[in-house]
């Protein structure tokens, strides 16, 4: 947002960290901790251009349709200890 008082500022991150971690890793850690497994879905759009193979689409950014189907943009997961 930008105001008179306020004017657009681009901010850009000097530095990351990434800690990549496999589906089966996450998952088997959530059942080893005890939680039960409400809700797994796969996101296929983003609200934010993750890489310059991204397109927009309605709603924000996704795969290539040809590629769309074959990685999920988001996983969302839902568990619970019983």
């Amino acid at each position: 947002m930008t105001t008179p008082l306020m004017p657009a500022t681009v901010v850009s991150p000097t530095r990351t960290y990434e800690w990549p971690h496999s589906l089966s890793e996450i998952l088997g850690a959530l059942l080893r901790a005890g939680l039960r497994l409400l809700h797994f879905d796969e996101g296929r759009t983003l609200p934010w251009q993750f890489s310059d193979r991204m397109v927009e689409v309605a709603g924000g950014y996704a795969w290539p349709e040809a590629e769309r189907d074959l990685m999920p943009c988001t996983y969302t997961i839902i568990a619970r200890r019983d």
